[in-house]
Order: C-alpha cells, then sequence, then structure tokens
C-alpha cells in the first residue's frame, strides 16, 4: 500500500489484532460513568475525556508523547495531543461514533499504566 507521499505503508496493527464494531459503539451515559472511575485522573468534557500531564523537562515530555504514539498506532486510534514545553494535554474520543467509545477508555487505561 503506498500513501500520497509515495512512501509504502504498513498494514495497521492492533492490539489483540482485532478491533471489533462493538469498541466503536457510543457509550451510554451510564456506561461512560463507570468506565470514567477506571480512569481517576482524566476529565470528561462533553464527547471527550482529557488528561494533562506534567513532566521535568521537555525531553520527558517528548519521550511520553513517542510511547502514546506507539501505543496509539497500535490500536489503530490516536489522540489530540497539545504539547507545551513540558507538557502534554491527550483528548480522546471517538469522531466517527460522535462521542465515547469502549476504545477511548481502552486507550486512556493503556497510557496510564
Amino acid at each position: 500500500m503506498t500513501s500520497p507521499t509515495g512512501m509504502k505503508r504498513r498494514p495497521k496493527e492492533s492490539i489483540n489484532n482485532s478491533q471489533s464494531d462493538f469498541d466503536k459503539e457510543k457509550l451510554s451515559s451510564a456506561d461512560y460513568q463507570k468506565k470514567m472511575k477506571q480512569i481517576p485522573h482524566w476529565e470528561k468534557r462533553g464527547n471527550e475525556i482529557t488528561r494533562q500531564y506534567r513532566f521535568s523537562d521537555f525531553v520527558k515530555a517528548m519521550a511520553f508523547v513517542k510511547h502514546v504514539a506507539t501505543l496509539a498506532q497500535k490500536m489503530d486510534h490516536h489522540p489530540d495531543m497539545t504539547i507545551q514545553y513540558n507538557k502534554v494535554q491527550l483528548t480522546l474520543s471517538t469522531h466517527s461514533s460522535g462521542g465515547l467509545t469502549d476504545l477511548d477508555f481502552r486507550l486512556a487505561q493503556r497510557i496510564d499504566k
């Protein structure tokens, strides 16, 4: 497979090598409230969950960003990231489902491990 820039693309990988449509179903209010208890440092804002991380310096913040990018690529689910020197803000939502899904919470848990 070739990208628009002409570079060869590797096939996408996902954790457990499968991502079902169930993972991408929008969660009910009761479901996401239960799941929020599993990720206590994250906040729900509208149709997203978000968390800010602080590090001692820029290099450590960028190492964390690389770690998150690796996890996200394996899950084929990519957070929005804002980087400000030693701070990294992550925001998760499944845009194709119009809100929060199990996939958002699974990635948040993996990031926090």
